[in-house]
């Protein structure tokens, strides 16, 4: 997603400002997609911290009942977490998730999220991330 310089530097910004803990639990949900529950980002190893990311008005719960869930509150916000991770660190994290799918452990990721479009796509940017990285 191309985000013009004035926006990707005003949500930077915002990023930048998060607690540790905060920010890599953004990083992590940037890699799953746009929508995103918190036992996925314990499927990845990161102790989720959405309180932050709700109060700083980056994410929203969009989801109260039969599970939380949450979304970025909107698309650019996603797309600058994503783009601000180095490379090597982006193809780790889709190496995780793609290992999480590939365990396909029905009580951690939906059937939904499981389909062969999805896990192309983390696979995908994993080799993309060794080639760049190597």
């Amino acid at each position: 997603m191309n985000v013009p310089a004035t926006v990707q530097a005003t949500i930077g910004a915002r990023i930048d400002r998060l607690d540790p803990p905060a920010k890599l639990t953004l990083c992590a949900a940037a890699v799953i997609g746009l929508r995103f529950r918190p036992d996925l980002l314990t499927s990845l190893g990161v102790e989720p911290v959405l309180d932050e990311l709700v109060q700083a008005k980056l994410i929203d719960q969009v989801r109260f009942t039969l599970g939380a869930e949450y979304a970025f509150r909107h698309p650019l916000i996603r797309a600058v977490a994503y783009e601000s991770q180095l490379k090597s660190d982006r193809a780790q994290w889709h190496r995780r998730f793609a290992a999480v799918i590939q365990v396909g452990d029905p009580g951690s990721v939906d059937r939904t999220i499981t389909d062969e479009v999805f896990k192309t796509r983390h696979l995908r940017q994993c080799r993309r991330g060794r080639r760049s990285a190597g």
